[in-house]
């Protein structure tokens, strides 16, 4: 048997009895007692492990969420909704700590596309309206850390600015025409010119006009005392005159094949070169030249 002092007499009894047979201490009490510290203990046991089981759970949805907001914010960024993406990438969780690391240079990167995108749609609007200047000034704000508009913007500018340095070209020779003859660039239709370096360098232009179409209008290079082009042939029946790139390979073998020489066709041969070019105006300079 297990024996037990009273702790009120201090007498030997068995650890059984509810009170002391001597003085009548009642026991049953301090056996409750410990059997409620040891529920107690228990319950707070039970909610510890719950708290922390629950907590993780609650951690790894919150990972998996942010996970999602990340993928979706890397679809909305491929398909250039910037507005969208940024709203995904900034739900992002520490948590997360794989994908928060890119969060804020995604944010950085949006930023930069999304301002980048408003100037080339500002830049593509000038540009259909033959505004290549303007133009050139938006595709210029284009950031060089943008990654997907940054090369398209710096390919327009190239060709934009190409067109811009032909029309001052051709723009500066027109204005003869203009002068002599009161005819305007708005009704040109065709324009030939001579662009580069070298011998055919500003060489000279031949212009046609909608209300002259039966002439060729050519301007000759400009004159060191005069401050206008001074020479412009009104040359009538313009379909005889003509692109012979056979006979300029021919007769002109260092030239490059692509010179278009137009010459007088009499019935027997060619006389008179009038004009030596190589470029045929493109219609977006045709119709930047038109508006200027």
């Amino acid at each position: 048997m297990i024996m037990k002092k009273c702790p009120e007499c201090n007498k030997e009894i068995l650890d059984s009895v509810s009170k002391c047979p001597d003085c009548g201490y009642k026991l049953r009490g301090t056996n409750r007692k410990k059997i409620c510290i040891i529920i107690v203990i228990i319950a707070c046991i039970v909610l510890i492990l719950g708290g922390i089981f629950g907590f993780l759970n609650y951690k790894n949805r919150v990972i998996q969420e942010s996970k999602q907001h990340f993928l979706d914010g890397e679809n909305y960024y491929k398909a250039e909704q910037y507005d969208k993406a940024m709203t995904e990438y900034s739900l992002v969780h520490k948590w997360d700590e794989e994908n928060y690391k890119r969060k804020d240079i995604m944010l950085s990167k949006c930023k930069i596309n999304k301002d980048s995108q408003k100037y080339m749609k500002n830049a593509e609007r000038f540009e259909a309206n033959y505004d290549y200047k303007k133009a050139v000034k938006e595709y210029n704000n284009v950031s060089r850390n943008d990654e997907i508009y940054y090369q398209k913007a710096q390919d327009k500018i190239s060709k934009l600015e190409e067109i811009l340095d032909d029309a001052d070209l051709i723009l500066s020779y027109s204005k003869s025409v203009t002068s002599k003859f009161g005819l305007k660039n708005a009704s040109i239709t065709d324009v030939y010119y001579s662009r580069g370096n070298g011998f055919l360098a500003d060489t000279e232009v031949a212009i046609k006009y909608q209300q002259q179409s039966d002439k060729l209008y050519i301007v000759t290079k400009k004159k060191q005392t005069s401050n206008d082009y001074a020479t412009v042939y009104k040359v009538k029946k313009s379909p005889k005159y003509i692109s012979v790139l056979g006979e300029v390979k021919q007769e002109y073998g260092w030239f490059a094949s692509s010179i278009v020489l137009l010459r007088e066709k009499t019935a027997e041969t060619y006389i008179e070169t009038v004009a030596l070019v190589d470029t045929t105006a493109t219609p977006d300079l045709l119709n930047y030249i038109r508006k200027n």
